[in-house]
């Protein structure tokens, strides 16, 4: 049984049965939400919220959140012209 300290045996067992975790190599790896690529289930590829890892890996987080910024910048700049 692989463990881990971000997720309890119960959401490992859930997340084993939906198909957005596997067991590759010994290691537990987890499905990104955006790019649906597996990496392993840790903090180095995973943001933490509250203890548990985000759904996004960071490379989407970072785009996600870039992107964000981009339209709040374009936003900003409609209100200033009209």
């Amino acid at each position: 049984m692989v463990t881990s300290e971000y997720l309890t045996p119960r959401a490992i067992a859930s997340g084993l049965n939906r198909g957005f975790l596997i067991i590759e190599d010994d290691c537990l790896e987890k499905k990104c939400s955006i790019c649906k690529e597996f990496f392993p289930a840790d903090k180095e590829f995973y943001h933490l919220d509250r203890g548990k890892l985000k759904s996004r890996c960071k490379p989407c987080w970072q785009d996600t959140k870039h992107h964000s910024q981009i339209t709040n910048q374009q936003e900003e700049i409609k209100w200033v012209i009209f």
